[in-house]
């Protein structure tokens, strides 16, 4: 899991979900766009915040290289959370160019999403 917070304590909540998370949401938002085949699609009630989201070319491209995760904006933070198999592990290691590049790459993706949050 990693977390950040954002102090945007007016951010719409927004999902990126892997159709492969073994972790969901407890309510599943309406869907709004698709990031990639392993790394699933975006939910949001915002429709205008998922779309800054996914016109964002950088962070889908980055976000396209992630499966099995959920990721979880609310008034408090960006969240990541992942639950997979080892094979999903090594492959999203494999995906993003090895370890560190990964872990690089995730905290990027909730930088980001983080800095699109629209102020209020």
């Amino acid at each position: 899991m990693l977390i950040l917070k954002h102090n945007k304590p007016d951010a719409p909540r927004l999902d990126v979900l892997s159709g492969y998370s073994v972790i969901e949401p407890e309510d599943k938002l309406p869907q709004q766009a698709k990031v990639g085949f392993k790394a699933g699609h975006i939910f949001s009630a915002d429709a205008a915040f998922a779309k800054r989201i996914s016109d964002y070319a950088v962070l889908m491209k980055r976000m396209a290289a992630m499966r099995c995760q959920y990721i979880r904006v609310d008034k408090d933070a960006v969240m990541l959370f992942w639950a997979g198999s080892e094979s999903d592990y090594s492959g999203m290691i494999s995906d993003h160019g090895g370890y560190y590049k990964m872990i690089n790459a995730l905290m990027g993706d909730l930088a980001d999403i983080a800095d699109a949050i629209p102020p209020k």
